[in-house]
């Protein structure tokens, strides 16, 4: 190879090394920046539907409570009051059902209908008890403390206040009086425990014992008491037909205890 050609070849390489490495280094440059890029893309950010999830997650509780306290709408404010403290701190509600031996009758009497109705509205968030005093309200008063378990801390009272029991008895005056006492002691356990009042049953042609029922309804209006007119819901006392929902001892029979347990849970239970 004479010194021209070797010159020339030399030359030609140096040529092609040069623009492979000028390549090389331009390719280069290309990877640098398509690595940034993928990192910029491939930033996290929080997942849309766990936002999602997390939001529904958080308005399910209220949702239940405002359930809940739409099953209240036809009770009086105070009894509403107390369903929604309750609710809100997620406390149960302790309801007491007490009254005379009639709360019995009528396989299932009232007291039972009713309990079975607000268990399954409320499910596990009301625990109901339910007492029978079958004497006149002055021995009621007499032994309060043997018969109602005050610790328990009730909240909601339907109380039929022994209006029956008491006919030809006790004063109207007098029983006003125990249902006064009686109220008191229940928000001396628990303060804004509220006190529902309910008549017994009428009574066909009575005479004297409609004007007891009316002095009750009466002096719970007086003193802001609420209070469950169910005889409403009756046939009228002098009507031949209230003798179809009485027995033979006057007490409801199956169609009169459905009769009062509707109006109750009607009171409590709005649908």
């Amino acid at each position: 190879m004479n010194k021209k050609t070797l010159f020339a070849f030399i030359v030609l390489t140096g040529c092609i090394l040069l623009l492979v490495g000028s390549y090389m280094q331009w390719k280069g440059k290309i990877s640098s920046v398509g690595g940034n890029t993928e990192k910029i893309v491939s930033t996290p950010t929080p997942p849309v539907s766990n936002n999602v999830e997390t939001t529904e997650e958080t308005s399910e509780p209220d949702d239940d409570i405002e359930r809940l306290l739409a099953l209240s709408a036809n009770a009086d404010k105070k009894v509403q009051e107390v369903v929604k403290s309750r609710l809100e701190s997620e406390e149960k509600i302790d309801f007491l059902i007490i009254g005379s031996e009639v709360m019995n009758h009528g396989d299932p009497g009232y007291a039972e209908q009713l309990k079975s109705a607000l268990e399954n509205a409320y499910s596990d968030l009301m625990n109901i008890s339910i007492v029978t005093f079958d004497e006149s309200s002055d021995l009621f008063i007499e032994n309060l403390n043997d018969e109602i378990d005050f610790s328990k801390g009730y909240d909601i009272i339907l109380f039929e206040p022994f209006t029956l029991n008491n006919n030809g008895v006790i004063i109207a005056e007098d029983q006003h009086q125990h249902i006064k006492t009686f109220k008191n002691r229940l928000q001396d356990e628990v303060e804004d425990a509220v006190l529902v009042l309910h008549p017994p049953q009428p009574l066909h042609r009575a005479i004297y014992y409609p004007g007891e029922v009316n002095s009750i309804k009466t002096f719970a209006i007086d003193n802001k008491i609420p209070y469950i007119d169910h005889w409403t819901e009756w046939p009228d006392i002098n009507s031949d037909e209230l003798p179809d929902f009485l027995d033979e001892e006057s007490m409801p029979n199956r169609a009169g205890a459905e009769i009062w347990a509707n109006a109750l849970i009607n009171y409590f239970i709005a649908e």
